[in-house]
């Protein structure tokens, strides 16, 4: 497994785990363009998204990024499962 730090903004980053199989978790996306740009540049397949908190600058790009990552499970929180 490796993390990967995608830029985004002017001072933050986005986190993407990838697996061998190009298997990959999506964390705190606050803009989707350089999301999807490393996706189709490295042939990641994406499986799920992850948010650390509710900040825009760590949500901004989840509308955009979840059409493409498929449904599994509930929300969960800190308060539990929803």
């Amino acid at each position: 497994m490796n993390l990967i730090s995608i830029p985004a903004f002017e001072d933050n980053y986005i986190w993407v785990l990838v697996d061998d199989a190009r298997r990959c978790v999506i964390v705190d996306p606050g803009e989707a363009a350089p999301v999807l740009q490393a996706i189709k540049e490295n042939g990641w397949q994406p499986e799920a998204i992850l948010l650390t908190h509710h900040h825009h600058d760590h949500t901004g790009g989840v509308p955009e990024l979840a059409r493409p990552v498929p449904a599994s499970g509930g929300l969960r929180t800190g308060r539990g499962t929803r």
